[in-house]
């Protein structure tokens, strides 16, 4: 799996952090994450590990950059903290599916949502993967459940 992923995480990170040694810090930590829910993976070339992968570290590089942020003198371009998602107030087509809720959904409550009901991890499982703790994973995922159901409610009326 590692072999399989490493590129992909390493650029991952490296699009958040600006900065290939502290990209390679955050794939190593990202990997430490998701060994301890090895278990739990499945299939090493399924999309849901890869996903899993992507994730993880794409969290790990933002709370590297945070924690350099607060030592750094000069402070990253907050454009590499963007990932390339849609954007919710582009209109959305008559012909809408639950993908197109998620897509507007902040990014946050879609790894999360992503984590618990894709990947079927529980919020304990959860909080080391985001850097959150339990009871903050569980009022998020509420707080995105709440969210999700008021875009697809937006995607109905319109």
């Amino acid at each position: 799996m590692y072999r399989m992923y490493q590129n992909l995480m390493v650029s991952i990170a490296y699009q958040v952090l600006n900065n290939r040694a502290d990209a390679e810090d955050a794939v190593q930590e990202s990997w430490i994450k998701i060994l301890r829910i090895a278990e739990r993976i499945g299939e090493p070339e399924s999309s849901s590990a890869r996903n899993l992968a992507a994730i993880v570290t794409k969290r790990t590089a933002i709370d590297f950059y945070r924690r350099n942020r607060r030592t750094a003198v000069i402070p990253l371009d907050e454009a590499y903290m963007e990932t390339p998602y849609p954007d919710p107030s582009e209109t959305v087509p008559e012909k809408c599916t639950l993908a197109d809720a998620m897509a507007a959904l902040p990014p946050v409550y879609r790894d999360l949502l992503l984590l618990h009901y894709d990947q079927g991890l529980a919020p304990a499982e959860i909080a080391p993967l985001m850097s959150m703790t339990e009871a903050n994973v569980r009022k998020t995922m509420q707080r995105a459940r709440k969210k999700l159901e008021s875009e697809l409610e937006r995607i109905q009326q319109s």
